[in-house]
């Protein structure tokens, strides 16, 4: 055995528990409300019957849902090893033909509204729903559990602009208490009636559906909530790679939650009159004030999961010009992926604080979670399937069979969950609606005022090659100026020669691409081309999970093949002002809503991180 063999298993270990905080967050803390639903708000009677059979749908929705789709398909769909909807859909783009390409993108920014919405209800309901178990210990507190859990969420988010590098150490481990817990407690019951193990046998899922009719048939919406977390897996691929979280699932989270749904269904089976909470009642005495404490921390640890996740999404989204250019903060000088953004966080905060305060607990909370995911879950089969199809080249036989087994299930889920539309999802949807019609009309907005922009600017080599050009008077100074196109001249050059008639001994002309990949290598990072008269156009490539700054523009132009002869070179960029005035009526009030965002938008200069004395930005007017 080598020396490295410990320290590697280690590492290992520590990944493994890793996971458990980040990934699995969300799916593990579903045990807390999930049977409380079924066999309380949505009024199942406590009757073998549906017990068994709502403990097989339970069982076999983790299996095909999370073990089956998630696990052994969807995870091997990695772009560059990142994972999520977004990042399928730009997957898919590159081997699609141009309307094919349109349409995936336009389905993964669908899902991402729909995450989104998602995402505000995710801390409410798993906080609200460990928070009400204080009503086990002093009832009197009943009334104000909801504002209970508002303190406990504006603490979260208080304290989201530190980032997760130190906090984020704790955890794994607590995640992993978190899970024998689960499954301890499950165990426990199990023990005491251990005909409940029946339950995992497909039929009684079958027979559920044949006693209940079509009332059984939409429990689906409650069974779905035990699955809400699947996206999750996908999405922190890229974090901490397929294996470790097939491993966490396999060995140790989803043999936990199983037991610990099948230990509640064996104490409403030996208590069924039992009025009050299935998942706390599972212990008593002081054991239910621990349990309590360590739910909390569960779900708000989950609840942190989700809002970096989120982070993470809406800058992805900004890259791919679907929302507008935020202000990134990096939290962890080792981890690039732990972000901060201060206006996403109290937008999130502020949603997420409404929905508690609207629907004052975890039952009715219920009746508006699971539609946008379950809608998410069936963009994410399709683009598979399309991947499949298109970049791994699988005959349509197995497309069909997958077909088959992933879109009935989601197709399954989601008619039941259809139901919630207009007892509580439909604030959800309006939700996921608006950000969608943000999303769409910023790329509408960006892509007229590109246009705008190119018809206005000659192109870059005919600006170049003319007498004014020739002839002009040289600054002894380096000068970048950025653009959206190296083909044409950018405004703040031609409003900046127009005006002083002077131009720098060195002009580059810098774009900057966002590629389809979360990451660029760095040797294709800079392309460098000399125009002559001292002209360059270069062209900077960055993935969709990188920031451009400043200061590694200049690096990586120091290292080019055409430096700088001057060591402070400025930076030049226009300001865009959008007027409306030849924008059509039918549309006039999306260009409205594009003008607004973009005055609010933060400048490029700022979030290109460059110092104020080396900035030079010029305002230029565009009309729609």
């Amino acid at each position: 055995m080598s020396v490295q063999d410990p320290n590697r298993r280690a590492a290992g270990a520590s990944l493994l528990i890793a996971t458990l905080g980040v990934v699995f967050g969300d799916i593990g803390t579903s045990p807390i409300y999930t049977m409380n639903i079924l066999f309380g708000r949505a009024g199942l009677p406590v009757e073998v019957v549906n017990v068994f059979g709502a403990l097989s749908l339970i069982f076999w929705s983790l299996v095909l849902v999370v073990g089956v789709k998630y696990m052994l398909f969807v995870l091997s769909a990695d772009n560059d090893g990142d994972g999520g909807v977004i990042a399928l859909a730009t997957l898919l783009r590159r081997r699609s033909r141009r309307r094919a390409r349109s349409l995936a993108l336009l389905l993964g920014v669908v899902a991402s509204a729909m995450l989104i919405g998602d995402g505000l209800l995710t801390p409410a309901i798993s906080v609200l729903s460990a928070v009400q178990g204080l009503e086990l210990v002093a009832p009197d507190l009943a009334d104000v559990v909801p504002e209970l859990t508002v303190l406990v969420l504006i603490a979260l988010f208080a304290i989201q602009h530190r980032g997760t590098a130190q906090v984020g150490k704790l955890f794994g481990p607590v995640m992993l208490a978190w899970f024998l817990i689960l499954g301890g407690t499950g165990v426990y019951w199990i023990l005491k009636v251990p005909g409940v193990l029946a339950a995992l046998d497909p039929r009684y899922a079958f027979w559920f559906f044949q006693d209940n009719g079509w009332t059984g048939f939409l429990t689906l919406g409650i069974v779905f909530l035990v699955v809400t977390g699947s996206e999750a897996l996908y999405a922190d691929l890229g974090h901490f790679g397929r294996r470790p979280i097939q491993l966490s699932w396999l060995f140790l989270v989803w043999p936990a939650l199983m037991l610990n749904y099948l230990g509640q269904g064996a104490l409403l089976l030996s208590a069924p009159e039992h009025p009050g909470n299935s998942f706390f009642g599972m212990v008593s005495g002081h054991w239910l004030i621990g349990l309590i404490g360590v739910a909390t921390l569960a779900t708000v640890i989950a609840s942190q999961a989700i809002i970096s996740g989120l982070f993470s999404l809406f800058r992805q989204l900004s890259e791919l010009e679907y929302y507008p250019q935020l202000r990134v903060s990096h939290t962890s000088a080792s981890q690039a992926g732990q972000i901060y953004i201060g206006s996403i966080n109290w937008l999130l905060m502020t949603g997420t604080l409404m929905l508690v305060l609207g629907f004052r607990s975890a039952d009715a909370l219920a009746n508006a979670y699971g539609l946008a995911i379950g809608v998410v879950t069936l963009i994410t089969s399709v683009l598979f399937l399309g991947f499949e199809r298109k970049v791994k080249r699988r005959g349509w036989l197995v497309i069909l069979s997958l077909g088959i087994l992933f879109l009935g299930v989601d197709l399954a889920f989601l008619v039941a969950l259809s139901t919630k539309l207009f007892s509580g999802a439909l604030v959800i949807v309006v939700i996921s609606a608006f950000m969608l019609l943000i999303m769409l009309t910023w790329h509408w907005g960006q892509n007229r005022l590109r246009q705008g922009q190119q018809r206005a600017a000659p192109l870059l080599t005919d600006f170049v090659a003319s007498e004014a050009v020739q002839s002009a008077a040289r600054s002894p100074a380096s000068a970048i100026f950025l653009t959206r196109t190296a083909r044409h001249v950018p405004q703040s050059l031609l409003y900046n020669f127009r005006h002083n008639q002077v131009l720098h001994r060195e002009t580059y002309v810098l774009q900057v691409e966002i590629e389809d990949a979360p990451r660029v290598r760095l040797e294709d990072k800079l392309t460098v081309e000399r125009l002559g008269s001292g002209f360059f156009t270069a062209v900077l490539r960055m993935g969709y999970m990188e920031r451009p700054r400043f200061e590694t523009i200049l690096d990586l132009l120091s290292q080019s093949a055409y430096p700088p002869s001057t060591e402070h070179p400025s930076l030049f960029l226009s300001r865009a002002r959008v007027g409306i005035a030849n924008i059509g009526a039918a549309t006039r009030w999306r260009a409205r809503l594009y003008a607004f965002m973009q005055r609010n938008t933060p400048s490029p200069a700022f979030l290109l991180g460059a110092p104020p004395e080396r900035l030079i930005e010029i305002g230029v007017h565009y009309d729609l």
